[in-house]
């Protein structure tokens, strides 16, 4: 009787401590969110860069007042972190506090306050943004770029295209991708005599493939000599996927020789772009790959081929 009773006794504490942590579980975030507000009290900063790395986490608008009372913290990575969670939290009220610390942190200490504006999104700040597209550190201006490229503003795109002679190769890149990304037609020209820059190559072969998301028809002509003159098999890769999105038919003549490019890359690059045309007088040439050497080449010829609606032979029909 004893042991009976005991084991009732032990089964109804489990059963109680399984029911509470459930009733824990569903009001653990707000807890939670509740216990690391006051820790940002602490005197630790150990402590208050733990809280709000938490809050940021848990996602609670009830944190973000207390998390800007910590942007003056005499701590460096306090106020990193507590930068950070507000980013996170995308709380606009957070948005003046942020942009006023950040002009007194150091170049490395704006870095992140100029990500986290970005991702609160309060188009307040753009104007007080767009003079850092000429700060002197490379990492500044490219976090600048990205937060700025969060804002369908046509002051930003007009900014972008006007500074991208002065930019170093990492900001130059930064600006044409966010421009591309954006889809921004007006930067054709930019991108267009971007292609011919010497002094910045990596920027140029990104313009290329720019093209093929912003261009008209000067960019076709001018990816066609790409593919005619320029030595370099990064610029033709880039060339011909541009061509392809681009839907132009007009190349259809500079395109079909690279099926037989001895870099499989460029010849997979030509399958896609002759798909991209749509002209079906590539067909023949590109069942003309199936035997190709490169298992990648290969399965972008089955794909263009389905794509240009042609049945293929299973393997049982290639036996018989």
């Amino acid at each position: 009787m004893k042991i009976l009773i005991f084991v009732s006794l032990l089964f109804s504490f489990f059963f109680c401590q399984f029911s509470y942590s459930q009733n824990q579980g569903g009001m653990s975030d707000k807890r939670k969110a509740v216990k690391y507000i006051a820790e940002l009290k602490s005197h630790s900063s150990k402590e208050k860069i733990q809280a709000a790395e938490e809050l940021a986490r848990l996602d609670d608008r009830g944190a973000v007042r207390p998390l800007i009372g910590l942007l003056e913290d005499k701590d460096f990575n306090v106020r990193q972190t507590v930068a950070y969670a507000l980013g996170e939290l995308g709380d606009k009220q957070a948005a003046k506090p942020l942009l006023a610390r950040m002009e007194k942190e150091n170049p490395n200490g704006k870095v992140i306050f100029i990500r986290a504006l970005g991702k609160v999104g309060d188009s307040s700040v753009v104007d007080s943004l767009l003079p850092l597209l000429k700060h002197n550190n490379s990492s500044v201006v490219f976090e600048t770029v990205q937060a700025l490229g969060r804002f369908d503003d046509p002051v930003v795109s007009e900014a972008f295209l006007s500074s991208l002679k002065s930019q170093d190769e990492y900001g130059c890149m930064a600006i044409v991708n966010v421009l591309t990304n954006n889809r921004i037609k007006k930067a054709e020209k930019a991108f267009l005599d971007l292609t011919k820059d010497k002094r910045r190559p990596s920027c140029a072969l990104v313009a290329v493939d720019g093209l093929g998301w912003v261009g008209g028809e000067e960019a076709v002509g001018a990816l066609i000599m790409i593919l005619k003159k320029n030595d370099s098999s990064s610029f033709k890769n880039r060339a011909l996927r541009s061509l392809g999105r681009l839907r132009a038919r007009e190349a259809f003549d500079a395109i079909h020789p690279f099926l037989r490019h001895k870099e499989a890359v460029i010849r997979r690059s030509a399958v896609e772009a002759l798909v991209g045309l749509g002209d079906h007088r590539a067909i023949p040439m590109i069942k003309g790959l199936q035997g190709d050497p490169s298992p990648e080449v290969q399965k972008t010829v089955q794909y263009a081929l389905r794509q240009f609606g042609v049945k293929q032979e299973s393997s049982i029909q290639k036996d018989e």
